[in-house]
């Protein structure tokens, strides 16, 4: 329920099948469906289908029916690194989101920044909105096997601002983006 919603034909015996059952103490049935159910919903949300299959990390989450964690690196290190929740349905978009309000970043300048990906130590690809974090993540697990060794460097998602425009200076910012930015240029 958490990589793909299922067909339309039967996603409303799914939903039926979890709301009859999130009483259900035996086994733990009740318990998931009720997880089940919350990850179908924000699945279904998104109207977007996973690319990739679930990643260890993943897979183990889900046993435990908790979310993940994954952290996020800045240009320079005056900011620690961020530790943040997700889900396998969470995007890059959401993810941006949620670290520009924890930084006060103007919400005008959201659209400036963007996740990275650095594969093996290098930067990779700029992370679209829709991009999965799950699915990058599951892309380095099978890199890292069909290799058969681990990668040069490290594997990570950086928050960097994505587009530099000539009236930067005219723009009002935060303190935070003064020094993402410069820390940026340096």
């Amino acid at each position: 329920t958490a990589c793909f919603p299922p067909s339309p034909a039967f996603m409303p015996y799914l939903k039926e099948y979890f709301q009859q059952n999130r009483s259900v103490m035996i086994n733990d049935v009740g318990t998931w469906a009720t997880y089940c159910q919350r990850r179908l919903r924000h699945t279904e949300s998104l109207q977007a289908f996973r690319r990739a299959p679930p990643s260890s990390l993943e897979i183990e989450a889900c046993t435990l029916q908790k979310p993940f964690f994954i952290e996020l690196f800045f240009m320079d290190e005056s900011f620690a690194k961020r530790r943040v929740e997700i889900e396998s349905s969470t995007t890059s978009g959401q993810v941006m989101e949620l670290l520009a309000r924890s930084l006060n970043l103007n919400p005008a300048q959201h659209s400036h920044y963007s996740l990275i990906e650095v594969r093996g130590g290098l930067e990779r690809r700029y992370l679209r909105d829709d991009a999965f974090i799950a699915d990058v993540i599951s892309e380095w697990e099978a890199e890292i096997e069909a290799s058969g060794q681990p990668p040069v460097g490290p594997n990570r998602f950086v928050f960097k601002r994505r587009t530099i425009p000539p009236t930067l200076l005219a723009t009002p910012m935060s303190p935070v983006e003064v020094c993402l930015v410069y820390c940026q240029f340096i």
